[in-house]
């Protein structure tokens, strides 16, 4: 007997796929103005310069770079591979290899690859005076992502400067969808897109299943589930002893409840790569009536802090229908499940 009523059920259902539909769309938005101009037509070719940075080989599975002082760039492999590249000579150099976590292994014991591994990379804003980077890995042997700080001095990543940030639970039964883009905003703060951990519905399903042991099936325990971080982007503020603090403006007030997370910015991803940069005055309008000042303006872009205000504008109101909802997973924090 299932164990929801279909009234209630029905409203789930409905609350689930507003907030995947909101998400999605307002991730659509953000990167339609980030390219400017009409979303419909492609850039011109002439605002691109082609560089080729590393021959064919040198590289396997690269997932995401960063930029360091002197005209290097940090970049990480999946297989959990941190290399530099000059790019002045081209040339690649292997610092470290940190351990990581690569396959799935479903309930049958059937091994494959996945797509999880070294995910993401980025240089604290202030990497010249500090040497921090920020690395996202699946840990090698429990089912969890981690947000690590490491000490990157010249050519040599200090194993002894580790510093685990924060960590997101995870299932490795079944593939998909890891995240791990990561951006720094104007006041410090850290957003790290975190990808909904769940399996691709098969063709005309939907990523909705209460059958108990298809758990890795249902977006309901993940991205619909307001006290789970995953299928979300967060937002956290990096303290200098490794620790981290939760800026104001989030999705989630820190006096609400206690079965939202506060980390959260945005609920109801899928998969997010990265977040790009919005031109300064798109949202100013938008924003008189949830932002407590101007936007902060600098380099020409607004500054995600304004972001996250155009963010809680769209998604407070959807994201709080999922707590009206008789949900388990979204009520006791002790009972989240992977």
């Amino acid at each position: 007997m299932n164990r929801f009523n279909a009234t209630p059920r029905l409203i789930r259902i409905m609350a689930f796929f507003f907030l995947v539909a909101i998400g999605s769309a307002t991730y659509l938005i953000i990167s339609s103005f980030a390219n400017g101009d009409d979303p419909g037509l492609a850039p011109d070719p002439n605002r691109f310069t082609k560089v080729v940075l590393t021959e064919p080989g040198k590289l396997d599975e690269p997932m995401e770079m960063t930029f360091l002082p002197g005209n290097r760039i940090l970049l990480v492999e999946r297989k959990g591979g941190v290399k530099i590249v000059d790019g002045n000579s081209g040339a690649v150099k292997l610092v470290a290899t940190i351990p990581v976590n690569t396959k799935y292994k479903n309930k049958q014991g059937v091994v494959r690859e996945a797509e999880e591994g070294l995910m993401g990379v980025i240089a604290h804003p202030q990497y010249a005076q500090n040497h921090w980077i920020y690395m996202y890995y699946a840990d090698p042997t429990d089912t969890k992502h981690v947000l690590a700080r490491w000490e990157l001095m010249g050519d040599e990543l200090v194993a002894t400067s580790k510093k685990v940030v924060l960590e997101v639970p995870t299932q490795r039964e079944e593939c998909c969808h890891t995240g791990g883009g990561m951006v720094f905003d104007k006041q410090g703060n850290l957003l790290l897109t975190v990808g909904n951990n769940t399996v691709n519905p098969r063709s005309g399903t939907s990523n909705l299943d209460d059958r108990p042991g298809f758990e890795p099936n249902d977006d309901q325990r993940a991205p619909g589930n307001t006290n789970d971080l995953r299928g979300k982007i967060l937002r956290i503020h990096p303290e200098n002893d490794g620790s981290y603090s939760i800026p104001a403006g989030n999705l989630f007030p820190k006096g609400g409840p206690p079965s939202t997370a506060k980390q959260v910015i945005c609920i109801g991803v899928k998969w997010v790569l990265m977040l790009p940069p919005i031109p300064a005055g798109v949202l100013k309008d938008m924003m008189n009536s949830t932002k407590p000042k101007d936007p902060v303006i600098s380099d020409g872009h607004t500054s995600l802090e304004t972001i996250s205000h155009m963010l809680n504008f769209i998604m407070r109101t959807a994201a709080m229908v999922s707590l009206l909802i008789p949900r388990s997973l979204s009520t006791n924090p002790a009972t989240i499940q992977a």
